[in-house]
């Protein structure tokens, strides 16, 4: 339900008080989430001898990661990659990166073993969910705001608006994960990265003035395409790496999508508003198209285990 129910939540927030409370909202809710993992999780296992903590690992990747996030998310701000706040951290990130880089090569058990990239099907698996990822950030980021600023509704308006999108990809994700599980991760995602690239190419070709009808319906078919694309993707992430390495597999997959999920509009608006929304819903297309482009990698029909033979027992 959070896909329906965060949207409307949140434009009925930034409705009634200020926007602050988007974050405030959610010391609650991480204190509750807190205790519930204290009393209902399983303690963890004794860690195994010689698997301690990586902690030059954790020095060189978090703040590498952060500054990498920092810097894309300046671009559109700056309408440029040359000025210092983007080329700042980004520099401090390739830096950083590249020692963690250098680093885990050497060491046996990594934080973060970049080793798993070599495991077939795995890089187009992180480059698929995180290309979904991008497209589903910035829809989410376009959408409300072409609702406010040319249909003129507001934030609780737009929020319902964006339900069908929500509701979209939460119908299509189970579906999808389980006919990839039958037809493999490829035709499944490539099937949604069609429909994804459709509703993205419909917002980018309708005009400023066009009905809201039209937006509402590109949203839905949005939704519908990247909740087929984002079950398989992620599910073959954990599908290629070996099962005693599925924690760094979801480390991988986690910063890919903070990655991807950086270059979004942050303080935009203006230029939006000036520009109009069909270049950004063309950039939108782009990043569905990129996304498609690395389906086409992905692992096909997973292989059925030979049937023991029978063995006559007369």
């Amino acid at each position: 339900m959070r896909p329906v129910a965060g949207p409307i939540a949140g434009g009925a927030l930034l409705q009634a008080l200020d926007w602050r409370w988007m974050f405030l909202v959610n010391i609650p809710i991480v204190v509750v989430a807190f205790v519930l993992a204290v009393r209902v999780l399983a303690p963890d296992a004794p860690a195994a001898p010689g698997s301690a903590l990586d902690v030059l690992g954790v020095a060189l990747i978090g703040p590498g990661v952060s500054a990498a996030v920092l810097g894309l998310s300046w671009i559109e701000r700056e309408h440029t990659v040359l000025a210092g706040p983007v080329l700042v951290p980004l520099g401090l990130a390739v830096l950083l990166l590249g020692a963690h880089t250098w680093h885990a090569l050497r060491r046996e058990a990594p934080l973060v073993d970049l080793r798993l990239l070599t495991t077939p099907g795995l890089t187009a698996s992180l480059l698929t969910a995180g290309t979904s990822g991008l497209a589903t950030f910035g829809a989410l980021f376009l959408i409300p705001l072409h609702f406010q600023q040319v249909h003129g509704v507001g934030p609780a308006a737009a929020g319902l608006l964006l339900a069908p999108l929500g509701a979209a990809s939460m119908i299509a994700m189970p579906v999808s994960g389980r006919l990839s599980d039958r037809l493999g991760a490829r035709r499944v995602a490539v099937v949604g990265g069609v429909i994804a690239l459709a509703g993205a190419v419909l917002l980018a070709v309708q005009p400023d003035t066009g009905g809201i009808t039209t937006t509402v319906l590109g949203a839905l078919v949005i939704g519908l395409g990247l909740g087929t694309v984002g079950a398989p993707a992620i599910g073959s992430v954990f599908r290629t790496v070996p099962p005693a390495s599925a924690s760094q597999g979801s480390a991988l997959l986690y910063m890919v999508n903070q990655l991807g999920a950086a270059p979004r509009d942050r303080g935009g608006r203006p230029a939006v508003a000036t520009a109009g929304f069909g270049p950004a819903f063309w950039l939108l297309a782009a990043g569905v198209a990129a996304g498609l482009a690395a389906g086409t990698a992905l692992p096909g029909r997973p292989r059925r285990e030979a049937a023991e033979p029978v063995v006559s027992r007369g």
